[in-house]
Parts: C-alpha cells; sequence; structure tokens
C-alpha cells in the first residue's frame, strides 16, 4: 500500500495538509494527531508536511511488517522491542533505500513472517546493486522523534480509555514504556544540537559592515567581477539584512511583488506565512537601478517567469547558486567568519530586532507585544514560539552583562557601566 500527503487550501485559504492512502482515503488517527498536537498550536503547514511524511514512512514500514500500526496501537498492541530495532532502521533511510527495503520484505513475506532485525539488515547487504544510503543524523533523529510522539499519543489516548472503562492498563503501560525507551536509546545523536553557540547567533555589526563594504559594487574588495554580479548579490545581501527572509523565499522573489514608491516586498511563497514587509529607500533605489540596467536588458522571453534573481541568461538562480556566493564570499576575506551562510542573516535580523526592541520598551505605549510584531515580520504563525529561538546572540551578551557585574560586586569593585 502506498501513502501521500495531499495538500490542499481550505474554504479560509489556509493551507492543509492529510495523510491519505493510495485510495485517496485519510488515516484517521494519523491526521486527529497532526491537527491536535500541531496545527492547533500554531506549526507551520509545512512542518506538519514533513511530519505526516514521517508517519507514512512509519505505516508503510508496518504494511511490510504485515502490522496495522494505526490499529495495533490504538487497541494497546504496541510495537514489540524487536519491531522497534527494524523501525528506527527503516527511518533512518533515504526514500530509494526504503523502498528497495520494502520491496525485499514483499519478496521474503511469503517464507516467513516473523522476521529478526539482523535478517532484515542482511537483506539489505544482499542487494548489491541496492546500496543502503542513510539521510543524515539530524533528519534520523527528527524522524525517530516524531514518531517517538505518535506511539506516546496513542498510548496515552489508549490507557486514558482503559482507566475510564475501569481496566487493567498495567501491561500496555510496560511494554508501552519497553518500545519507547527502546525507540529513544536509538535515536541518532546528531551533531546540530550540540553545535557551537556561534553558530547559533547572528552576525556582529562590526563584520556586517565589512559584509556591507564586500557586497557593494565596483568595491576593491568584492570577489565578483561582473557588474551584473555585482549588482544582483548585493540585493541579495541587502534582502536577506533587512529582512531577515529565508532563502527559499529570496528565490522566489517576482519583480512584480516589489513596490518601488512603497518601499515594500512582497514575499509570496512561505513555507510559513505570505507577508508584505518594508525595505529601505537604499535598497529600493539599487532594485530600480538593477531593474533598469540589467534584469530589463534580459530577453524577454528568458525572464518572463517574472523571477527577480536570476542567472545573466535569465534562468531562475538556484538555491545552490545562492549558497555559493555566501561561501566565495567568506573565503574571500578572513574577517567573516566560516558559518557565514544565508540563514546566518535570519538569526542576525532577529538580533538585531530583539536590540532595537529592548531600547524602544519605553516607548512601546500602544500595547503591541514583541511577539507579535516579529511573528509578523519573519512570517510566523500569530501565536508562534519561534521567535524564541532566534535571539541567541542577545541573551549571551545580557548574560556577560549581567554575570559581570555580579562578579565585581562579589569582589566589592564598582560598576560604573
Amino acid at each position: 500500500m502506498v501513502f501521500f500527503v495531499r495538500e490542499f487550501k481550505s474554504d479560509s485559504d489556509e493551507q492543509v495538509a492529510v495523510l491519505v492512502n493510495d485510495q485517496g482515503s485519510p488515516f484517521f488517527w494519523t491526521n486527529v494527531f497532526a491537527v491536535s498536537n500541531y496545527r492547533n498550536t500554531g506549526c507551520s503547514p509545512n512542518t506538519i508536511s514533513k511530519l505526516l511524511r514521517t508517519l507514512a514512512m512509519a505505516h508503510s514500514w508496518a504494511v511490510s511488517e504485515g502490522i496495522d500500526f494505526d490499529k495495533a496501537l490504538s487497541i494497546g498492541d504496541l510495537v514489540s522491542v524487536d519491531q522497534v530495532e527494524g523501525l528506527a532502521h527503516f527511518l533512518r533511510l533515504n526514500s530509494k533505500s526504503q523502498r528497495a527495503f520494502i520491496q525485499s520484505s514483499k519478496n521474503n513475506n511469503a517464507k516467513s513472517k516473523v522476521v529478526s532485525f539482523e535478517t532484515l539488515k542482511q537483506r539489505h547487504r544482499n542487494k548489491q546493486k541496492n546500496e543502503v544510503v542513510a539521510v543524515s543524523a539530524f533528519e534520523a533523529a527528527t524522524r525517530i522523534r516524531w514518531v517517538i510522539k505518535y506511539i506516546e499519543w496513542h498510548l496515552e489516548r489508549r490507557l486514558g480509555s482503559l482507566d475510564r472503562a475501569k481496566k487493567d492498563s498495567d501491561l500496555i503501560k510496560v511494554v508501552g514504556a519497553s518500545s519507547v525507551s527502546r525507540l529513544k536509546a536509538l535515536t541518532p545523536k546528531d551533531r546540530q544540537t550540540s553545535v557551537d553557540e556561534e553558530r547559533l547567533e547572528g552576525l556582529s555589526k562590526d563584520v556586517c559592515v565589512v559584509i556591507e563594504e564586500l557586497f557593494k559594487p565596483n568595491s576593491e574588495s568584492n570577489p565578483f567581477t561582473l557588474g551584473f554580479h555585482q549588482e544582483r548579490n548585493y540585493l541579495i545581501w541587502r534582502f536577506l539584512f533587512e529582512t531577515g527572509m529565508r532563502r527559499e523565499e529570496l528565490r522566489e522573489i517576482l519583480v512584480e511583488k516589489i513596490d518601488y514608491s512603497q518601499r515594500r516586498v512582497q514575499i509570496t511563497k512561505s513555507k510559513t506565512l505570505i507577508r508584505t514587509v518594508p525595505i529601505s529607500e537604499l535598497l529600493a533605489i539599487k532594485f530600480h537601478d538593477f531593474i533598469m540596467n540589467y534584469w530589463s536588458k534580459i530577453p524577454a522571453r528568458q525572464r518572463k517567469h517574472g523571477f527577480l534573481f536570476t542567472t545573466r541568461c535569465g534562468d531562475h538562480l538556484g538555491l545552490d547558486s545562492i549558497n555559493l556566493i555566501f561561501r566565495t564570499a567568506r573565503q574571500s576575506n578572513d574577517c567573516i567568519p566560516e558559518f557565514l551562510a544565508p540563514h546566518v542573516m535570519r538569526r542576525t535580523w532577529n538580533d538585531r530586532f530583539l536590540e532595537m526592541e529592548e531600547a524602544h520598551q519605553e516607548r512601546n505605549a500602544d500595547g503591541v507585544s514583541r511577539k507579535a510584531i516579529q511573528n509578523r515580520l519573519q512570517g510566523w504563525a500569530a501565536d508562534s514560539e519561534m521567535g524564541g529561538r532566534y535571539g541567541k546572540g542577545v541573551i549571551r551578551k545580557k548574560a556577560d552583562k549581567i554575570a559581570e557585574v555580579l562578579a565585581n560586586e562579589l569582589t566589592g569593585q564598582k560598576n560604573d557601566k
């Protein structure tokens, strides 16, 4: 059986995702879980789609092992510890290796219904032409954690039903806890959870000045030689610097969605929320100059797609090309940190926003919260807590300042700052 994540817009123009089978029938419990635990808590449609795709993988694995995943969890027949190992192994594979696993299971189901974990791994070793490829530790850990949450949700729901019926639920608790514990133990230790704090912060103001000078057209430090590339790359830098938009949102900017006179840009394609954000007069002027001097001179047929950022020939600029621009910039100047990348500019924007918001707190008399403003400008849902994941630099500076004051007080020194 094949599983799909079907995406569509509701009558209220809200992006909705549901998990369905090859007959188009939705999975009741899986979609209830996604709505109650993610959609109703303000998670982005993109996050919900990724969640459902992961649960589709769990369903696919279960079918290959002759298990009705939802039915088993709904009646309290939780996945055994042996099966957990097979599930964890499956979730660590890329899509091609997962398809090979399922095909191998179909070929072996007629011989045996009960398969050990070692046998499952041996199937892949025997298929030399289908090399097993694992996803990154971060991706595998994310998938396994989502499946853990789904199993725990089923477990809590089932135990609540048994308690209300005054039935014995001790056995389900023991089996469920054991399965969940084993699955947690099999979760890869992804490096992104222990990354240096520096990489979780934005750029300092001094570094931003260096990068600004580097990207300026006709600057002696500019590593790009052609006028088109210099002007286009400067626009890319300024859009990311001024708005904190995502790399994918930057790539999808349409020329017609930039209001030069009002100095506004509409972000029409986003993994969260479509929005309109302001830009500076400087950026508006540079945009106008780029359109007049370069973009409008690309043959109309080549730029009919309407995207602002293109190659010299008019082809839509790829995400890898945007990454290359920043990689070239950081390699051309020793003062630029090695972690400079498009997404670092989103962290930089949030750092600056929090600093400015703190400086203007006393004048914020209209009662509009910092969270509401930040969510609006960054495209997060109104009740999203994503803003709390940014601003590491501001938090660190505050902590250092407080620690310095405390250290001086403990030694009897006066604080002049």
